[in-house]
């Protein structure tokens, strides 16, 4: 009897299609990557695999039969609407970037791409999402590292044409701001190795400077004690995340909610050329907030602004050797014209205490001071014929005379710590209308420090005995420049030396 035959390719397709289902089935259900089959009319899912679950942290019961929507997967509604809109003209994506919020509400930042299937005759839509928040999270850090050195980078160029302590400080203070925005409290403090005291010299909140005379100096402790000591002892940063508990006596709340007071600080030793000059510290409202990245560029920072405090201690030392050759210099002045004797010394302190009242800060006080010292420089290329002549000059003297501004400049300008202060010797025989010397100007064209001067140089004179004359009456001194203000002098100036003299002599300005 011979075996009947039936046709074969059917029942064997449908079985190995179904094995091919399977394997497709078990390949997505063991795939890392989030996937879901979701209906294309709704988005509803019909399925999603172990990836699916584990990113999301959701059942399949709690998953099947409910969309993205209703699950509120999406941070930003408007990532969805972008995605959607995409996937209608393109019929595909892939690795769109969006940010998803999971059972527990933390936000993920993945890559979704979404692909068009028909599943059982039904139209849907297969996506696939790619975990991509820690590389993100590693993109953002190396993002903010990068801005960090930036800002480090401009500290130190901005810093080095800074020759103030005080400057350094703000400008510290600004850029760690602008690094770590969310920092309370700031603290700049010096060490002085000769007496071993670690003294505040810089402190604010958010809003404001503090007064230093809270801060009171502290003594270096030995190694191993004291938070401070121990950061100038090792030269090593030292983070505080747990700052109530470990000093207590230090607390420190915020200025406007006494609830919140100081979880976390951060304290890194100031190192320039081999030596501890400081200490830098900073303060958060938020426990354990400084990280070992925040420490270093902390200490990046420290360290540069130490670099410009002893660059600002170099220059001060250089200014004070600068400033003993100018007074010496004033000295020599006067003894080769008898009759000035004390003359520069009364005009410098004077023109300084109107500069002060007229509101200029102090490095234009301290040019002022230098600029004063030296007005009658250029009196040293005038022949003693001339200067020391007891009688009237002549016509072609008074020219050589009215020259010795021109002198003065000629002298100064080549040296470039003293062009800031060529204005007095140049221009304070300028007048306010115009008729002065030597070039004639006016009104607000001749520089400030001129014009202060030449008030008080006026006062002086006049206020002195001189061998062809005795001194004027004070009164009279006043009615006079009273009577050239808005002429010969300022209005303005002499508005406000009026005012100091009646402060400090009680003569009445009247002006």
């Amino acid at each position: 009897m011979t075996a009947r035959r039936y046709p074969p390719r059917k029942f064997g397709a449908r079985r190995e299609q179904r094995q091919v289902e399977d394997l497709l089935s078990r390949l997505v259900r063991a795939s890392p990557t989030a996937i879901s089959v979701a209906t294309r009319a709704d988005g509803r899912y019909l399925d999603v695999n172990d990836g699916f679950l584990q990113l999301f942290g959701y059942s399949r019961t709690e998953v099947i039969g409910r969309s993205a929507t209703e699950l509120n997967l999406w941070v930003d509604p408007a990532d969805r609407s972008r995605v959607m809109t995409a996937f209608r003209v393109q019929k595909n994506l892939a690795n769109l970037e969006a940010r998803f919020r999971t059972r527990t509400g933390e936000i993920i930042t993945g890559l979704i791409s979404v692909e068009d299937i028909i599943l059982h005759g039904q139209e849907c839509i297969l996506v696939m999402l790619t975990d991509i928040t820690g590389r993100k999270q590693a993109e953002d850090l190396l993002l903010a590292s990068y801005n960090q050195l930036a800002e480090a980078s401009d500290l130190a160029r901005s810093l080095s044409e800074i020759l103030t302590p005080e400057e350094v400080y703000e400008r510290l203070e600004q850029v760690t701001r602008r690094i770590l925005p969310d920092i309370s409290y700031v603290y700049i403090s010096r060490y002085h190795p000769a007496d071993q005291l670690i003294t505040c010299v810089y402190a604010a909140n958010e809003q404001q400077r503090l007064d230093l005379a809270q801060f009171s100096p502290i003594p270096l402790a030995p190694p191993g004690q004291g938070t401070q000591s121990q950061v100038i002892h090792t030269r090593q940063p030292l983070v505080v995340n747990d700052f109530s508990e470990r000093i207590p006596q230090m607390r420190v709340y915020h200025q406007t909610d006494p609830q919140r007071q100081t979880a976390a600080s951060a304290y890194v030793p100031m190192v320039a050329h081999g030596q501890v000059l400081g200490l830098f510290q900073v303060q958060s409202f938020t426990p354990g907030r400084f990280s070992q990245s925040d420490t270093l560029i902390l200490s990046l920072l420290g360290n540069t602004a130490a670099i410009a405090l002893d660059n600002a201690r170099l220059f001060g030392d250089l200014l004070e050797a600068y400033d003993g050759i100018i007074e010496a210099w004033g000295r020599v002045l006067e003894l080769r014209d008898q009759d000035t004797e004390g003359h520069t010394r009364r005009v410098t302190d004077l023109t300084v205490q109107v500069g002060r009242r007229m509101g200029l800060d102090e490095t234009a006080l301290a040019n002022l001071r230098r600029g004063a010292l030296l007005h009658d420089i250029g009196k040293l290329a005038i022949p003693d014929r001339v200067l020391l002549k007891p009688g009237p000059l002549d016509a072609d003297e008074w020219d050589l005379m009215r020259k010795h501004p021109l002198y003065a400049y000629q002298m100064l300008q080549p040296l470039a710590f003293l062009q800031p202060v060529t204005d007095i010797p140049l221009c304070h025989h300028e007048r306010w209308d115009g008729e002065g010397y030597p070039h004639g100007l006016s009104g607000a064209d001749i520089p400030l420090p001129a014009r202060i001067f030449a008030v008080v140089d006026v006062w002086d004179a006049l206020n002195s005995a001189r061998p062809y004359r005795p001194a004027w009456p004070q009164p009279e001194i006043i009615t006079y420049l009273q009577a050239h203000a808005g002429t010969r002098f300022d209005p303005d100036v002499v508005r406000v030396f009026l005012e100091l003299l009646e402060a400090e002599t009680g003569l009445p300005s009247q002006f």
